[in-house]
């Protein structure tokens, strides 16, 4: 039923739009053009999958199917909701007639109702679909006596016009014969046969031209090319065409008419050759009105010269306006019929089937870092509302073209305390963080006012069921039905992201046109966003050498803004919620920086008081840069993304970062290749707490200890301490290898262990032009302030003393029967060298091989 009603709306509007057309431009274009135009309704219905398109004109139109689909469902809903109320009434005057009074729970005498609800639904929806049999029936029946009607008259006419003579008039051959040379027919499969009523041409594959008596060589002339031009334009072939499409669509009135129009167009466009040919108007003009009938007829598959009075006179006076037209206006005329091509030949687009991505809030009310998947046709705009009361959440609204609510979003907000547990039986509790959120959805149904409005405040108008979920990101998912007189009248789906979630988005619809099925299946495409700043790009790093410096570093060289653009280029990307979504990037400007010397402001975990950050020499692989850069949205007036600061929104809409610090680091894991990484941006309020440089150098300690490190270790893989190039590889791995000064192993005597020397500075200045030695250090008048300690001068500076005692923990734990490191730096900067020695707790304790 659906494929019907699509194709009686796409045939009418695309003939209403080509018959506007017609005659609007009526005399200013030639009889070709109003032929041509055509072709878009018979390439319309002639190909049944067309691509979408935004431009389609039938965007515009309401969708018929839809509707009749909706109109079905109403329906038969009224009558199911009719069956219902006229069974309850039933049913509670025949137990009042009887004095039954009902138990508490009432479900024997529920069942019973529900069963004979059911029964009559059944029937209902039964009566719909044989109300559409009928209709699809008598479709087909219409169409087949149609068709039998136009092979019938087809079939008389072949009776009739078989038995005619083949022509043998030399005259009239040699008049049929200048006509077909002077026309470019070299066909001699044309047959001519005399003794027909009228002038025609008949036949489909084999078509033969027809002639009747009473012409004269110069009236056949004209005869000859009209009949023709048929034949070269293959006219039978597209009255057949057409002739089908009729039988398609014999109940529509504009079927009927538009048929008509056509054959006539068909036949003025052949006057319009002839005339062109001959040159005669008044002589064609005369063999036209001596053909004239009282009467159009039509014969499938054949084109007649005779036509009815009414329809000569037509197209008598339009050969006065015959003319060979203008260059531009044939150009206009045909990029009208491609425009119309490009509205008509395309279908609206399938909303149902495309998705719109909506930002959600997550658990703890992060806002828009969870998104989700609605379907266009809930509505291509939706309105967002802040609302009075907590959680404070943006609710979506989604509604319809007459602005009736649809579907919709909001939160509600749930309060849980340390103490939160859930009895798995009677005598035990689980762990805590474990929090009955079935409970808590039915507390939160009987606050609503769903509750009191649409449940009437019983909870046996409201269904509660769990969903099943194989999503990560959605920790349990209810379903929850309000009912009147047994039939759903509110859906809303609780989806609890994380198992000790404090916000829950609750997804509802409220229309009939949305299925349960389909808000579960929207519900279900709740996640969790991917987050830019969780993608860090890495690229192969090479030997970084300034010999005018006499610096050497192995992963120092490395092209930053390659990595920076690789992880702008994942950020457009990323699948984002309209209000975070971007289109591109631009960078304005990529300065690299040395460290800045600043002292955090406050102080915080992990931080030194009174000292400054040397990251460039604890990690001399690291570069940071100074960056400003703009983000551009994809939808300006959507877009709302406030996550960070230290930006600004520039007149065209783009968010505008003046001063970000972007992180870079090169490392190795198992000593033979080294790779470098974007580590991202300095976060700007760590770095107001912080300052740049200790910023700095937390974001690669963290990197390292939580990702290379272990792998380091694993790759190292030192069974005893008297591996000397196992201990060395390991040393090489870890920070401020480039300062190794050698290590000593001792392994004759229990406690087994290294001792690992470091020498940080040159013993003497680097001769650029005599050559020597590259290091990591620069030659000695270099900047050597990060060194020193800022409390201490004479002392090494803090942070590089805590990495120094990391690397004592990391090589004890590194090597399988180590139980204690010695560590040993000196600088010929420094008047006190460093020292420290570190043993395992765990020593005696563990089985370390011996």
């Amino acid at each position: 039923m659906g494929i019907l009603i699509n194709m009686t709306v796409t045939f009418s509007v695309t003939v209403i739009l080509i018959l506007i057309l017609k005659e609007v431009f009526k005399n200013r274009f030639t009889p070709k053009w109003h032929v041509l135009i055509w072709t878009v309704l018979i390439i319309r219905l002639a190909i049944p999958i067309l691509p979408e398109s935004e431009i389609s004109i039938f965007n515009y139109i309401p969708d018929m199917s839809a509707k009749y689909v909706h109109f079905i469902d109403q329906k038969t809903e009224e009558l199911n909701n009719t069956s219902v109320e006229n069974i309850s009434n039933l049913q509670d005057h025949k137990l009042q007639d009887e004095n039954i009074t009902l138990k508490t729970d009432g479900s024997n005498q529920e069942n019973s109702i529900a069963q004979t609800i059911d029964k009559n639904q059944a029937k209902n929806i039964n009566s719909m679909k044989y109300i559409e049999k009928i209709i699809l029936a008598l479709y087909w029946l219409g169409t087949l006596v149609m068709a039998f009607a136009l092979f019938l008259s087809y079939g008389r006419l072949l009776k009739r016009i078989r038995k005619l003579r083949i022509c043998s008039d030399d005259e009239i051959l040699e008049v049929f014969s200048i006509c077909k040379e002077g026309l470019g027919v070299r066909s001699h499969k044309l047959t001519l046969k005399q003794g027909a009523e009228s002038p025609m041409l008949a036949g489909v594959f084999k078509p033969s031209l027809y002639i009747s008596e009473g012409y004269n060589n110069e009236e056949l002339k004209h005869v000859f090319y009209h009949e023709l031009c048929h034949y070269k334009n293959k006219d039978n072939i597209w009255n057949m065409v057409s002739s089908v499409l009729l039988c398609m669509n014999w109940f529509n009135p504009l079927a009927w008419y538009a048929f008509k129009i056509f054959r006539r167009d068909l036949e003025m466009y052949c006057d319009y050759m002839v005339i062109g040919i001959a040159g005669e108007k008044k002589a064609y003009a005369e063999v036209l009105l001596k053909t004239a009938t009282t009467q159009n007829s039509f014969i499938f598959a054949t084109t007649c010269l005779e036509s009815g009075e009414k329809e000569v006179s037509q197209r008598i006076k339009k050969i006065a306006y015959f003319k060979t037209p203008k260059l531009w206006v044939s150009m206009v005329g045909l990029l009208l019929v491609v425009l119309l091509g490009i509205f008509c030949l395309t279908n609206a687009v399938d909303l149902s089937k495309k998705t719109q991505i909506i930002g959600v809030n997550g658990p703890n009310n992060e806002g828009d870092n969870y998104m989700m998947e609605v379907p266009l046709s809930w509505g291509k705009e939706y309105e967002e509302t802040v609302p009075e009361e907590p959680p404070y959440c943006e609710k979506i609204l989604f509604k319809d073209k007459k602005e009736n609510e649809v579907a919709g979003l909001n939160y509600r907000k749930v309060d849980l305390s340390e103490s939160e547990w859930i009895p798995e039986d009677s005598n035990a509790l689980t762990m805590r963080g474990r929090v009955d959120y079935e409970s808590k959805v039915k507390q939160l149904i009987k606050q609503s006012s769903s509750f009191s409005e649409l449940a009437d405040n019983h909870e046996k108008n409201v269904k509660i069921e769990r969903i099943k979920s194989n999503s990560t990101d959605i920790w349990a998912a209810y379903k929850v039905n309000y009912l009147s007189n047994l039939k759903s009248v509110r859906t809303e789906i609780y989806l609890i992201a994380d198992d000790y979630a404090q916000i829950i988005p609750v997804l509802y619809k409220v229309s009939n046109r949305i299925t349960d099925e389909e808000l579960i299946k929207v519900a279900m495409t709740l996640q969790k966003i991917k987050e830019p700043s969780s993608y860090t790009p890495v690229a192969e790093a090479g030997m970084q050498t300034d010999t005018k410096a006499g610096t050497a570093v192995m992963g120092g060289e490395y092209d930053a803004k390659a990595l920076m653009e690789d992880y702008f280029d994942n950020y457009v990307n990323i699948v984002m919620p309209p209000s975070r979504d971007i289109k591109g990037y631009k960078i304005n400007s990529f300065e690299q920086i040395s460290p800045v010397m600043d002292i955090p402001g406050i102080i915080d975990m992990g931080m030194v008081e009174n000292e400054t950050a040397p990251w460039n020499i604890i990690y001399p692989t690291a570069k940071v840069f100074k960056v400003d850069y703009e983000l551009i949205p994809q939808d300006v007036k959507k877009y709302d993304d406030s996550a960070d600061g230290g930006y600004e929104i520039t007149a065209n809409g783009n968010k505008h970062y003046i001063q970000s610090y972007a992180v870079f680091y090169g490392y190795s894991e198992e000593g033979k290749t080294y790779k470098a990484v974007f580590l991202g941006f300095l976060p700007t309020d760590f770095l107001t707490e912080g300052g740049v440089d200790y910023s700095v150098l937390k974001l690669i300690n963290d990197k390292y200890e939580r990702e290379i490190l272990p792998k380091v270790l694993r790759n190292a893989n030192v069974e005893y301490v008297g591996d000397a190039s196992a201990v060395g590889k390991l040393v090489r791995l870890l920070p401020l290898h480039e300062y190794s000064n050698g290590m000593e192993l001792q392994t004759k005597v229990e406690p087994y262990g290294i001792t690992a020397n470091y020498k940080i500075g040159r013993s003497e200045p680097y001769d650029s032009e005599k050559g020597g030695l590259l290091s990591a250090w620069p030659k000695v008048d270099g900047d050597l302030t990060g060194i020193y300690s800022h409390s201490s001068p004479n002392e090494l500076n803090s942070y590089i003393k805590i990495q120094l005692e990391k690397n004592a923990k990391y090589l004890t734990l590194g090597i399988e029967n180590s139980e204690s490191t010695k560590i040993k730096c000196e600088s010929p900067y420094l008047e006190k060298n460093f020292g420290f020695a570190y043993s395992d707790p765990y020593a005696h304790n563990n089985s370390k091989k011996q």
